[in-house]
């Protein structure tokens, strides 16, 4: 992977992408490599020169298009770990924090229903997956362009609110940069 040039829009004055406990957004002209970029950051595409230093702490990865297991909410909470009845109370009450309703989450907590789900609600899930799973590294790639701007806000302040010592790197073509410690805009010269 190559580019002419890319420039980077800083908050801070530091050289380091991304220190543990910071939020990075990459944003960009489609096209232009975020979605590649990111695969080499978190460790998941291999071919490409230079050196790549990928955290081992606790990580979770997050495309545009999410995997969602067979079975209802509470089974896409929790993937990918098992189901346990314990977690069902915990689940229940991520999904209602991340905006759906009492009788939505009653009607299909363990149902398989959730090709029904729009586009947002499927953000949604990823968002109570995150909280669910509390990870270090959190690599989202779009997950929330499916969400209007107010949800957007939202979700993200419920993410750095309960996962303060979490580190966010997010692909975003949302102006969404006050929410993190540093924006990079990838541009092509």
């Amino acid at each position: 992977m190559s580019y002419g040039s890319i420039s980077f829009i800083r908050k801070k004055s530091d050289k380091s992408l991304l220190i543990k406990g910071e939020s990075v957004v990459l944003s960009g002209k489609s096209g232009i490599g975020k979605s590649t970029l990111f695969k080499i950051i978190s460790g998941l595409y291999p071919y490409y020169d230079g050196v790549v230093k990928v955290p081992k702490f606790k990580k979770l990865f997050l495309s545009q298009n999410a995997y969602f297991p067979m079975g209802g909410l509470a089974h896409a909470v929790s993937y990918p770990e098992p189901l346990f009845e314990k977690d069902l109370t915990v689940i229940k009450q991520l999904l209602f924090d991340v905006g759906f309703s009492s009788e939505n989450i009653d009607k299909n907590l363990l149902n398989d229903n959730l090709n029904t789900l729009s586009g947002g609600e499927k953000q949604r899930l990823v968002i109570a997956r995150i909280l669910m799973h509390k990870p270090d590294w959190i690599f989202m790639d779009e997950t929330t362009n499916a969400l209007d701007k107010v949800a957007e806000k939202q979700l993200l302040k419920l993410l750095q609110t309960n996962l303060p010592r979490s580190s966010f790197i997010i692909i975003s073509h949302s102006d969404i940069s006050d929410y993190f410690n540093k924006c990079y805009q990838l541009n092509l010269s």
